[in-house]
């Protein structure tokens, strides 16, 4: 063989072995990429890389959780009182549902009555149809509301919303529910505005607005109550305007709204708790 043919031949192998190495290094880079600081190989879970260690994932069961709190730390936002799931009922259900679950409380009966509202589905939780739903499915509906009912899941945490269910369950289906009272957390004394933040997102955040707590439209919009409540009606202040509004409901209804609220706010919330309430509305200017 020539020279010139080996040549060639040398030539072709080279060529070959340099495809070779590029289709290699596609197939790596199809597999694996490094893109903004997250790794992916074939189809795996991605996961972050970080510089430094103690701000990775954990990615085994026994390893322990990262980046506690500093030990006695108490969150900004925190609840004096776990509410038991009659307790929960009575204060989100009841005024539409009634206090015995049968679809008679004084909040439907002014729509049905008073406006001609007809429910698409039947509000009395006892009734065969709302007992053949799932836990699941009761759940969804509390979570993420239906037709004029409002959606909780900005209101009640998810253990909350299982509590009303369970105890939704237990009368439904006759059985007594539980009276033993839940121990009180010791997380400290809260303010007495953000006592009424709380006040407002457990007992009026369904219905009502305000910025950045609740996106509510059954009835006005509070995000700015503290001023506009001082001119709603001559004569009386911004804190009077709003405290009777709690306890009246009906004497102050805003035009283009129902007056649907419940009226027994008074006996519902203790006087801190009203007290709390309208500082915390006073404050929404």
């Amino acid at each position: 063989m020539s020279s010139k043919g080996r040549g060639a031949i040398s030539c072709g192998g080279r060529l070959l072995l340099w495809a070779m190495l590029a289709a290699g290094i596609l197939l790596v880079a199809g597999c694996t990429t490094l893109a903004g600081g997250t790794s992916r190989t074939g189809g795996t879970y991605p996961f972050d890389i970080f510089p430094e260690m103690h701000y990775q994932q954990s990615f085994k069961a026994q390893e322990p959780p990262r980046l506690l709190p500093p030990v006695g730390s108490v969150p900004q936002s925190v609840r004096t009182a776990r509410k038991t799931g009659q307790e929960l009922y009575t204060i989100n259900c009841a005024a539409c549902h009634g206090s015995q679950l049968r679809g008679d409380g004084p909040a439907l009966q002014v729509m049905r009555q008073t406006y001609g509202y007809a429910p698409l589905m039947d509000p009395d939780l006892t009734a065969a149809v709302v007992r053949q739903l799932t836990d699941q499915g009761v759940l969804a509906i509390v979570m993420g509301g239906v037709n004029v009912m409002p959606a909780f899941r900005n209101l009640l945490t998810e253990e909350e919303a299982q509590r009303t269910v369970d105890y939704v369950r237990q009368v439904a289906a006759g059985t007594p529910p539980s009276s033993q009272p839940l121990p009180a957390p010791s997380d400290g004394a809260v303010g007495t505005v953000e006592r009424g933040r709380q006040v407002f997102t457990i007992n009026c955040a369904a219905c009502h607005a305000i910025e950045g707590l609740s996106t509510a439209t059954v009835g006005p919009d509070l995000t700015h109550i503290g001023t506009v409540a001082a001119t709603r009606r001559p004569g009386m202040t911004a804190e009077q305007y709003i405290r009777q509004s709690i306890l009246e409901p009906g004497a102050f209804v805003v035009e283009g709204f129902l007056n649907i609220m419940i009226p027994t706010f008074g006996q519902i919330l203790s006087t801190g708790d009203q007290d709390a309430v309208v500082a915390f509305m006073l404050g929404r200017k």
